[in-house]
């Protein structure tokens, strides 16, 4: 019976450790999968990063472009009230021009 026990012993000793082997196995595998997610995720995020910078150089150069587009307005406009200003100080210059008597 004590050669019983001991085989007993030994087989539940070698049990638990393959137990522990298999469970072993089983973590490698996880960590293995866990840094292939985590290189998906980093190629994932890069990508999104210079997709996300392109959008602000985009989004920046459009900004510029309608800033410009509203100057030119604002510069139209303003030139055509100096235009109409001018106008109007002709027309009264020369209309009392008209209108002062000659010194005759």
């Amino acid at each position: 019976t004590r050669h019983g026990t001991r085989v007993d012993k030994v087989s539940a000793v070698r049990a638990q450790t393959e137990q522990v082997k298999g469970q072993m196995e089983d973590n490698i595998r996880v960590a293995l999968e866990n840094q292939e997610n985590i290189e998906q995720l980093a190629d994932t995020t890069a990508g999104m990063r210079d997709e996300a910078n392109e959008w602000n150089r985009t989004a920046d150069t459009v900004n510029n472009n309608m800033w410009w587009k509203n100057m030119k307005w604002w510069f139209i406009l303003l030139g055509a009230l100096l235009v109409l200003i001018a106008v109007i100080v002709l027309s009264i210059v020369i209309t009392k021009a008209i209108q002062a008597p000659s010194p005759v």
